[in-house]
């Protein structure tokens, strides 16, 4: 849906944990897998899923989208 909110750059620096329960907040009807950042991932494109790529530091690392 076009009013759906689909990237949260706001979430930048976060804990992973927190991210997720914000996402989850603002869209329940995404699945969200928090990562490594430079972890491997598959290519694939799903509008249902929101990946959270943290640092060493479990902080988010780059702002998750849908994808």
């Amino acid at each position: 849906m076009a009013d759906q909110k689909n990237q949260w750059p706001e979430l930048v620096g976060m804990t992973g944990d927190e991210a997720k329960e914000q996402i989850a907040k603002d869209r329940p009807d995404v699945t969200i897998d928090v990562l490594p950042e430079l972890g491997p991932v598959t290519m694939d494109y799903r509008s249902d899923r929101v990946r959270v790529f943290v640092n060493n530091d479990q902080k988010v690392a780059a702002a998750p989208r849908c994808g």
